[in-house]
């Protein structure tokens, strides 16, 4: 998706925001929270605030969450191998509600 929002600002609605918490800070091996309908927890991987964001979610199945920002672009993906189509469905909606909820839909 494209914003015309600042870096910092996007970087906060999204892992500070709607979708991601993560009350540890931004280490690897830290603790996150993907927060969709239900909260998937796991821990991080790599991230540098403000560029990118990876972390695996353990119970989807140890998926990938990645975030990057590349400005004026933003890039979500969630790995959903071994998914069935319904499942991330499910979890493209619940996605897409959490970045409208922090204001970066369109």
């Amino acid at each position: 998706m494209a914003t015309d929002f600042a870096r910092d600002v996007v970087w906060d609605r999204l892992l500070g925001g709607a979708p991601v918490t993560a009350a540890a800070g931004f280490a690897p091996g830290a603790p996150f929270d993907l927060r969709l309908d239900t909260a998937h927890g796991s821990e991080i991987v790599s991230a540098r605030p403000g560029y990118h964001f990876a972390g695996t979610l353990a119970d989807l199945d140890d998926s990938l969450l990645f975030v990057e920002l590349e400005w004026p672009h933003v890039g979500l993906w969630l790995s959903s191998y071994g998914s069935s189509e319904e499942h991330v469905a499910a979890l493209q909606r619940e996605l897409d509600a959490r970045v409208e909820v922090a204001g970066l839909g369109g």
